[in-house]
């Protein structure tokens, strides 16, 4: 028995156990890979390592080992210890360490709303930083790495930060708390993804997909195809003068971009064949096609399947809430696109106005999951 209190589990499947340890070592390696494209990689990195330290306590031990008949699930709070850590001892700044705080305690719960005003509501950060119980917790000590005191580092950094927003104190608070959604959104999704491993290795398996130059490849010659078996008509020059101009457009540097045409003059394969050869140029990670009607999200999106071809279809993700599942015929697929749809991994994405922006601006760790995957991609506004 002495041997089985110093083993410490993150979960427990049909008697096989994941060591607590290995979990926040993958959850952190994770999440610093997530935040490759942009300068956060340090920061995911101690919120991956300090997100489940709570479970070191013997309660949670114990609580994880017993079966689910004799403890209410949740009933040992274990979120709010990496915040506590993070506070003292990592960023010992109150109002900058809170920022990794909200990261910590809400990736189970979700993003709490940290306003003074709102001591009194036991949701707030600020309420289950000060009165939430946690048992002991400290053998995280004997295992998890020292992670540095960057209270220093990080002040600097946020000074740059705010440096580069527009002088106005809604502008920066606005950059911040966008900051703290996809630092959240880099951890929970390691999070999620390391557990499904764990607990469903097939069907981790399932989340590969055609690369963009596979799917560049088929469009070109879709396209060539088109061409051959239309006429040489007035309306068929024009459509191929847009789709060459958007391709030559393809290679310039990121940016905002507009494409105007009129109704029947091939914009969404021309979009789509701009979007594909623009994110190989510059090593972006997939295409996201945001449509304001779901009138015509499902009939674009079938264009894009019919152009992909039956072999790579499957790289088109469709989310919103008309999606027709009897679209999906294989139980495989099924679970495919269950998966996809958590976290955006797909190289195609289309999807609506509504889920897009929700997305942006959701507190909760199952919509915030697909924020970090915006990042590095090609986002196409149709019809804005």
């Amino acid at each position: 028995m002495g041997n089985e209190k110093e083993k410490f589990i993150a979960r427990r499947v049909n008697c096989k156990e994941q060591k607590l340890i290995e979990h926040l070592r993958s959850t952190a390696e994770m999440a610093k890979e997530f935040c490759k494209n942009f300068d956060w990689s340090e920061f995911a990195y101690i919120c991956g390592y300090l997100h489940d330290i709570g479970k070191y306590s013997k309660e949670f031990q114990n609580y994880i080992r017993t079966s689910s008949e004799e403890q209410k699930r949740g009933s040992v709070h274990h979120s709010i210890a990496g915040a506590k850590t993070i506070l003292e001892h990592i960023v010992r700044n109150e109002k900058l360490g809170k920022i990794f705080a909200y990261v910590i305690a809400g990736h189970h719960t979700g993003l709490a709303n940290g306003s003074p005003k709102d001591a009194d509501d036991k949701r707030s950060l600020t309420w289950r930083l000060k009165n939430e119980t946690i048992p002991d917790y400290s053998a995280f000590r004997n295992e998890v790495p020292p992670l540095k005191d960057i209270t220093e580092d990080f002040c600097n950094w946020v000074k740059k930060f705010c440096s580069k927003c527009e002088k106005s104190d809604k502008r920066i608070a606005f950059s911040i708390s966008f900051f703290v959604r996809m630092l959240f959104s880099c951890v929970v999704d390691a999070d999620r993804l390391d557990a499904e491993q764990f607990v469903s290795p097939e069907k981790a398996a399932l989340r590969k997909y055609p690369s963009l130059a596979e799917l560049d490849k088929r469009l070109d010659k879709y396209i060539e195809k088109l061409e051959s078996q239309s006429p040489e008509s007035e309306v068929n020059k024009i459509r191929r003068a847009v789709r060459e101009k958007c391709i030559r457009s393809s290679s310039r540097d990121p940016g905002f971009y507009s494409l105007t045409v009129p109704t029947g003059g091939g914009k969404t394969l021309s979009s789509m064949a701009f979007a594909l050869k623009h994110a190989i140029k510059h090593k972006m990670d997939r295409i996201i096609y945001v449509i304001p009607y779901t009138s015509i999200i499902e009939q674009n999106a079938d264009e894009f399947r019919k152009a992909f071809g039956e072999q790579l279809q499957e790289a088109v993700i469709e989310h919103h809430s008309n999606f027709d599942i009897e679209k999906i015929k294989e139980s495989e697929e099924m679970e495919k696109w269950e998966l996809s749809v958590e976290n955006w991994d797909a190289p195609i994405i289309v999807t609506t106005n509504v889920q897009f922006f929700e997305s942006l601006f959701s507190a909760k760790p199952s919509a915030c999951r697909k924020l970090h995957n915006i990042a590095n991609s090609v986002v196409i506004l149709d019809e804005a």
